[in-house]
């Protein structure tokens, strides 16, 4: 198989987050469900257990966390977390703080992972959500998922096709591909970092859910494809309290909602006084959301309503469509380049795109979301080539992957693999060290790829990875 021929798989795989106040009248709280006759699991509380066995199927497992407020008598709700790489226990770390605050009991799946078919990580996720309601209290009502990347699509699987789950936060990436009506309603949180290379995906969904009946908010950080940093999924975690306020499943508290508004208040007076219009519009459109069915603030509404009919806003909405037309060509016109370019091209390439004096601020942004596509493209290029035995076409994907994404871990450890199967071992040795060097952390995975690696350098490799995780 050719280069050529390898692109038509990459763009189809590519292709494939003083004020007057109206206040609603709060009917009486629907009753608590409650559990009869039935006993549940004590878990220990506060810390996170990284290894729970599915009892319907032992293959299966995920990392738990469960507050310490939590007693077995009282339904809690619970999120349910797909990380793309199948790490349960990883947004756990990132979140539990928040569980603690708002009183969740956090669920993260150790199989769901990309780069299994649809279906079996479907199964995963359902016997997730059936083990876990079965050895915890659960509220049936409150039952959230999120997933980051892949696992985001997992989220968004689940609530489309089984249902019973009242909210998705997406991370970094949208749904899959739908051949059917949606059957289920749920609502959704869509988040992304400003250099994602899903970003433009995200805004897409976000215009079609305007469309459509699901109560959804969309939250943005400065960051790239990653899980989103704790202060801004503590957005989120707001959000999903005050719809349960909303729709009566938790009890009103009017002291929280008025100090979040207080707060936010301050905010989009700091952020306008510093002349950060942009900014201020798009944190008064977030707070006017999040409280939306509690409490309308005459304050917010007008200061929206002055923003949104400003020059400096429409302008801002009008180039954000541009560059999104923008990005899309130009996505297309670099993933046809990786297979008849070389690297000294992508280099110049690169160097003109990270060019901080010759773009404003919203277009390196841009260009950022798209080197950070040429990444995931280089690095799919190259896993198929090494998979089918090409290795001049994989290294030829790796030379560009390093140029493009140069603080990714991931391609010097292709080429150490690649240097090992031909016997260099210090080229190999040279290699892992600098995947080491920029954060690699699957140490599992490399004991088992370099195994016949000499005993000193597999140690040196491995306590430097190990060292990696114990960072997070």
């Amino acid at each position: 198989m050719n280069k050529f021929l390898v692109f038509a798989n990459l763009i189809f795989l590519l292709a494939a987050c003083s004020s007057t106040e109206n206040k609603e009248t709060s009917p009486p709280l629907p009753p608590t469900p409650q559990s009869v006759a039935q006993s549940f699991e004590n878990f220990e509380k506060g810390k996170i257990l990284s290894e729970i066995k599915c009892k319907a199927d032992t293959s299966n497992s995920y990392s738990l966390y469960v507050p310490n407020s939590y007693t077995g008598t009282v339904p809690f709700p619970v999120l349910l977390f797909f990380d793309s790489h199948g790490g349960g226990a990883y947004p756990l770390k990132k979140y539990f703080p928040l569980a603690e605050k708002y009183g969740y009991i956090l669920a993260g799946s150790n199989n769901s992972k990309n780069g299994n078919a649809a279906d079996l990580n479907a199964a995963f996720a359902g016997n997730l959500i059936s083990d876990v309601r079965k050895r915890l209290n659960i509220d049936p009502r409150r039952i959230y998922a999120s997933g980051f990347s892949g696992g985001s699509r997992v989220a968004a699987y689940m609530a489309i096709y089984r249902g019973n789950i009242n909210t998705v936060i997406g991370c970094g990436a949208g749904w899959p591909n739908i051949d059917k009506p949606v059957a289920n309603q749920f609502n959704y949180i869509g988040i992304v970092g400003t250099n994602d290379f899903n970003y433009t995906e995200m805004e897409d969904l976000e215009k079609m859910l305007l469309n459509s009946t699901a109560e959804h908010i969309f939250i943005s950080f400065n960051g790239k494809h990653e899980w989103p940093p704790e202060e801004t999924m503590a957005q989120a975690f707001t959000w999903l309290q005050f719809r349960a306020m909303k729709d009566f499943f938790i009890q009103r508290n009017d002291s929280v909602i008025n100090n979040y508004v207080d707060f936010e208040l301050k905010k989009i007076d700091t952020l306008l006084k510093t002349k950060k219009h942009n900014d201020a519009f798009a944190e008064v459109k977030q707070a006017i959301n999040t409280t939306a069915g509690l409490i309308t603030n005459k304050q917010m509404i007008d200061i929206y309503t002055q923003l949104e009919k400003s020059e400096i806003i429409q302008e801002t909405l009008r180039r954000k469509e541009e560059l999104s037309k923008t990005e899309k060509t130009l996505k297309e016109q670099y993933l046809n380049a990786l297979a008849i370019k070389d690297a000294a091209w992508w280099k110049t390439e690169t160097q003109n795109l990270t060019n901080s004096k010759k773009f404003p601020t919203d277009q390196l942004a841009m260009n950022k979301r798209i080197l950070s596509y040429m990444s995931l493209a280089c690095y799919m290029g190259a896993t198929q080539m090494l998979h089918t035995n090409q290795i001049s076409e994989a290294e030829h994907f790796i030379s560009i992957y390093k140029i493009v994404d140069p603080e990714n871990a991931e391609a010097p450890y292709l080429q150490a693999t690649i240097y090992l199967a031909q016997n260099k071992i210090e080229k190999a040795f040279a290699e892992l060290k600098n995947a080491a060097k920029l954060g690699f952390k699957e140490n599992d995975r490399f004991l088992k790829d370099f195994s016949t690696l000499e005993a000193k350098q597999k140690e040196i490799i491995s306590t430097a990875i190990k060292e990696n995780s114990n960072k997070e």
